[in-house]
């Protein structure tokens, strides 16, 4: 429901924060040392001191991410950095002391149904560095080899959210 709750031999001792809007899950618990992280079905993020008091609260929307929601999250061993996979497929690195993002890895996913497939995939006619892909989630991708990343992302409208089975560049002008 929203909540977060400590629980002590299979017994609930307290109710310590309404940590998301009410009536919605929390979707990912992550802890490290003193440092708490929740995300929910909210699309919020939060982070909380030893105590549950809120600290910081980020909206996902911010990472521009398909699906402003947190599938998973992670603290590294020195509690400075959170890593977020956000429910769409992104997966990124975000440094609450500097309040800055960094996007590490993306992929197709259904931003209907939870599920995720890539489907098209072509090279580039001349630049044998592009390549692009299609897929569940109504977005077309083009990625880099040289920086094993996507360097560009169509809006799932463009494709009136439909699924996108093939994709291909023009033979002669790319």
């Amino acid at each position: 429901d929203g909540a977060l709750c400590i629980w002590s031999d299979q017994e609930l001792k307290e109710r310590v924060a309404q940590a998301h809007q009410p009536g919605t899950p929390v979707y990912a618990l992550a802890v490290v040392r003193n440092k708490y992280a929740s995300a929910g079905a909210d699309g919020m993020l939060k982070l909380w001191d030893s105590t549950l008091s809120l600290l910081q609260s980020i909206e996902m929307q911010r990472f521009r991410v398909l699906i402003p929601a947190a599938a998973s999250l992670s603290w590294s061993a020195n509690g400075k950095k959170l890593l977020v996979v956000a429910r769409s497929g992104e997966m990124l690195e975000f440094a609450p002391d500097s309040d800055s993002s960094v996007l590490l890895d993306e992929t197709h996913a259904n931003t209907k149904r939870g599920a995720s497939e890539a489907h098209g995939l072509d090279a580039h006619p001349l630049n044998p560095d592009i390549y692009a892909t299609t897929g569940d989630d109504a977005t077309v991708r083009i990625w880099s080899i040289s920086k094993r990343a996507c360097i560009q992302r169509s809006p799932p409208e463009i494709l009136g959210g439909a699924a996108c089975r093939c994709c291909a560049f023009a033979p002669t002008n790319g």
